[in-house]
């Protein structure tokens, strides 16, 4: 499906992004970008209804201390809602309100969505890949800015851009066919940027899809690991992977519960288990008890916890030989 605007996925910050239109989502009880968002607003003094309903939208024109665009607020289902269908909706939500709301320009820029979720876990490239089609869906229905020339994808960690950039070159392709070239070559006036979805790519993932879950510490130091090692392998061995992220104060009441649906429901739990954060252990514990096979992980010259001394470790030495070790050994399992 060919697309009349480009896509990229760019590393920064998406509250001081310059484009012509910063497009984010209310979802109730989400501590993410738009809960910041929405907090500098209120801050800021912006009247009127910032949490618009499921559909909906609110556009605030000259913000001042969040964007140097205006932001327009698009109402989403709750975080605990936010699987890849509702995800898909989102993005044809975002710009069927951006058209409705009387948007001219010719870029707009979002963030991912759906991915640091603890409340619900999501494989960050399906949940990516879920708005994508969203965005296909607005465009295919005609629901979209006859403007838009182009929506920037801004991710703050670098290492979740890198993903994203990777399976943006997956999903979606440039129009360079022999017959496009020609095409333009004759044409009068330059067309605007287009995009091809790959069609072998465009169902969205299933919610019961077989998953693999990560339980490792959710600090920066670990993102190495995870990103290059851990998430490489799993995807390599065909599980979706599912990493809730927290911080040691959210680990009690509903992120608990998502933590034991993902864990009971997974093929298998991979533990990391350096720096020996009860988090993990707490994972790992209740894996044993519902007999979710876990593949434990340690820095090789780590001293062994005592809980885990008689069970078998995945030792690793060198990060980039971790994603073989680990690929080597899910597949063993699954055999």
């Amino acid at each position: 499906m060919k697309l009349g605007f480009q896509v990229e996925v760019v590393s920064g910050d998406a509250l001081t992004y310059p484009s012509d239109l910063f497009v984010t989502k209310y979802s109730p009880r989400s501590g993410g970008i738009d809960r910041q968002v929405i907090s500098r607003l209120a801050k800021e003094g912006i009247q009127g209804d910032l949490k618009p309903r499921l559909g909906h939208s609110v556009l605030v024109d000259k913000p001042q201390s969040v964007s140097h665009a205006p932001i327009l607020i698009v109402g989403a289902v709750s975080v605990f809602e936010l699987g890849y269908s509702n995800l898909k909706i989102l993005g044809a939500d975002m710009l069927r309100n951006a058209e409705s709301q009387g948007f001219k320009g010719s870029h707009l820029h979002t963030t991912l969505h759906g991915i640091n979720n603890a409340a619900r876990g999501n494989d960050e490239v399906e949940a990516f890949r879920a708005l994508l089609l969203g965005f296909a869906d607005a465009y295919h229905n005609g629901t979209y800015p006859n403007s838009l020339e182009k929506i920037t994808i801004v991710e703050r960690e670098s290492h979740r851009a890198a993903l994203m950039q990777d399976a943006l070159t997956r999903f979606m392709y440039s129009d360079t066919s022999s017959e496009t070239r020609a095409r333009r070559a004759v044409e009068d006036t330059t067309p605007k940027p287009n995009n091809i979805i790959n069609t072998n790519a465009q169902d969205i993932a299933d919610e019961d899809a077989p998953h693999i879950f990560v339980a490792m510490p959710f600090a920066e130091q670990f993102d190495d690991i995870y990103y290059l090692a851990i998430r490489p392998a799993i995807e390599a061995c065909g599980f979706l992977c599912i990493r809730l992220d927290q911080d040691e104060s959210a680990f009690t009441g509903d992120i608990m519960d998502q933590v034991r649906a993902q864990i009971d429901s997974a093929s298998f739990v991979v533990a990391l288990l350096d720096t020996a954060n009860p988090n993990v252990y707490l994972e790992v514990g209740y894996a044993w008890g519902v007999d979710t096979p876990a593949i434990l992980i340690l820095k090789d010259g780590d001293p062994v916890p005592f809980d885990v001394r008689g069970s078998r470790l995945l030792l690793y030495k060198q990060m980039h030989k971790l994603k073989t070790q680990l690929q080597q050994e899910i597949n063993n399992l699954t055999d």
